[in-house]
């Protein structure tokens, strides 16, 4: 039986896993990785289970809109410092959202806008 998800070439992607040709789970925990994660990151529809906590992102996070599938969202311990209105709203099997230890909203705090 073939196991459900596989990792894209070790020797390339050690950290990204892929059921077919869709990437199901990124795992970069304290691997020191800095910026802000990409906008285009809602291209990961099928994109279950991310683990970005323990490095530097910082900025805005991106839309969540096209991430229906994500159930586990680690995102803590970062530098994150804006949710954009609706974020949440995409989020629709999320399951383990975590958020805490980032700087959000530092000078005005934080608050959730309902997306439109």
């Amino acid at each position: 039986m073939k196991e459900r998800s596989q990792r894209v070439d070790s020797n390339l992607w050690p950290r990204v896993f892929c059921s077919g040709d869709r990437v199901t789970q990124i795992q970069v925990k304290g691997l020191g990785l800095k910026g802000p994660l990409p906008h285009n990151f809602t291209q990961l529809s099928m994109l279950c289970n991310s683990g970005f906590q323990m490095n530097h992102f910082n900025g805005k996070l991106p839309s969540s809109r096209r991430l229906s599938e994500l159930q586990f969202a680690f995102l803590d311990y970062n530098e994150v410092d804006t949710i954009p209105t609706g974020f949440f709203d995409g989020l629709t099997s999320i399951q383990i959202l975590a958020l805490n230890d980032n700087p959000f909203n530092a000078t005005t705090g934080l608050r959730y806008l309902k997306g439109q």
